[in-house]
């Protein structure tokens, strides 16, 4: 079951696509495929559809990203090579939520041997080789975490009282 040659173009933030290429070490590839057997591939999958024939490739400039279209089972990539907007936006979100869950496991597990929470950023964005304009997206979204644990921490508190 390798891919098919065959790929779909959807929008991406750039600041996604570098991550994705970084951690699944496809750094130098022009089109995109996800591990055999990922959750990510199983979902890209079920939200590929028919081509309609009155639609052409829209095209997303920078945002652009090609992803490859695996051999399925169920779903004949050749039939099956279409992602709507709705559905793009849906693998997005499930990407951008595949990406904060690393960044938070990877900020924990260097907090917890008393890294100070920049030296943590600074690590992850050395080890993904992430452009340092990303630096204040990165520190934003783990202060948003830790106040969304916080916040579970208090209300947990006060509704076993």
């Amino acid at each position: 079951m390798s891919g098919s040659g065959i790929y779909v173009v959807i929008k991406l933030d750039p600041f996604y696509q570098h991550f994705l290429r970084e951690h699944f070490n496809q750094r130098d590839e022009i089109v995109f495929s996800f591990p055999k057997g990922h959750d990510l591939l199983k979902k890209f999958e079920i939200l590929l559809t028919k081509y309609p024939l009155d639609k052409s490739q829209p095209d997303h400039g920078e945002s652009k990203f090609m992803i490859e279209v695996p051999y399925m089972q169920h779903k004949n990539p050749y039939v099956y090579n279409y992602i709507s907007e709705t559905r793009n936006n849906i693998l997005g979100a499930t990407i951008k939520n595949f990406t904060k869950m690393i960044f938070h496991e990877h900020m924990n597990k260097y907090a917890k041997v008393g890294f100070q929470k920049k030296q943590c950023i600074e690590i992850f964005m050395e080890e993904y080789n992430i452009d340092p304009k990303y630096q204040d997206r990165l520190t934003k979204d783990y202060q948003r975490w830790i106040e969304a644990v916080c916040h579970r921490r208090k209300r947990k508190q006060i509704s076993t009282l």
